[in-house]
């Protein structure tokens, strides 16, 4: 019996653990800093502006997976973040035009 099938054997039913739950995918993030590093080298804004101009779909879909999933934001201390309201009543700009008598 070879390595590969002496490693497969000693696996757990469905595979191996993976990665531990909360953990960071070390090649995603290996693989954004090269290509953040070929970026700056590059000076690539224009160049993946241009490709973006010719790609709209595919920036999109790329875009959208950069973004973070989720944000939370809360005030001072973890509190709710406190909001206030200024009701201001305004004159339409027109107004003067319309009140001629």
């Amino acid at each position: 019996m070879g390595n590969r099938e002496t490693a497969l054997k000693n696996l757990p039913p469905g595979g191996g653990p993976g990665r531990p739950k909360g953990s960071k995918n070390k090649i995603h993030g290996m693989t954004k800093e090269a290509f953040m590093n070929v970026f700056k080298d590059l000076d690539a804004t224009e160049l993946l502006h241009d490709w973006a101009l010719n790609n709209p779909a595919l920036f999109k879909d790329i875009w959208k997976q950069l973004l973070p999933k989720a944000v939370e934001i809360s005030g001072e201390d973890g509190e709710p973040i406190k909001t206030t309201y200024i009701v201001q009543p305004t004159r339409p700009a027109n107004a003067d035009a319309d009140n001629t008598d």
